[in-house]
């Protein structure tokens, strides 16, 4: 069996920030790690608008199309 399969899968590498195997030298470039980070925006309706779109006008877009399906549908019968 390959050492691969022999690791024991509780174990998570990722969990410290160890750096390069030894022997082994620091390929990246520059020092901080790719460690992530999530930061809260503060944003105003419009900006929000902006990014996301207004969720009313994808709710009635989906109403009319809603609509039409049961007028089509009554038609077929």
């Amino acid at each position: 069996m390959s050492p691969s399969k022999i690791r024991n899968p509780t174990e998570d590498r990722r969990l410290e920030d160890a750096g390069p195997p030894a022997g082994w030298r620091e390929r990246r470039k520059q020092v901080e790690r790719r460690i992530p980070r999530a930061e809260e925006v503060e944003m105003t309706d419009s900006q929000w608008a902006t990014y996301f779109g207004t969720s009313s006008e994808e709710a009635e877009r989906e109403y009319e199309k809603t609509a039409a399906a049961d007028v089509f549908d009554r038609a077929r019968k």
